[in-house]
């Protein structure tokens, strides 16, 4: 793995999205370790997966899923970010705005 400038720590505010869209990556798998917190992972086709991450815990999203953290807690998280560098060094982040509409819904 290398790092790149979407890697580090991130710190999710209650209520708050960590990328403000759903978005894949593309060729890029993404590994979110929880230190602090917990936030909540929607992943897949329409986002129909959800996945609760808590302190301690990793998530794994392989590359080109869509997927879209979410603070729902009501407290700040806190979480390491890091991306693959896949075949490109390069971060290609890709919005997905059809899903955006609906994917809190469920």
């Amino acid at each position: 793995m290398s790092l790149s400038a979407h890697d580090g720590i991130a710190v999710v505010k209650p209520s708050q999205t960590y990328v403000a869209k759903a978005h894949h990556h593309q060729g890029i798998e993404t590994i979110a370790y929880m230190l602090d917190g917990e936030c909540a992972v929607y992943y897949g086709h329409d986002l129909a997966n959800r996945v609760l991450v808590g302190q301690g815990e990793q998530c794994f999203v392989a590359a080109d899923v869509p997927h879209a953290p979410d603070n729902e807690s009501g407290k700040p998280c806190t979480w390491i970010v890091v991306h693959s560098s896949g075949k490109r060094f390069r971060m290609a982040s890709c919005c997905c705005p059809s899903l955006m509409p609906n994917w809190r819904a469920g």
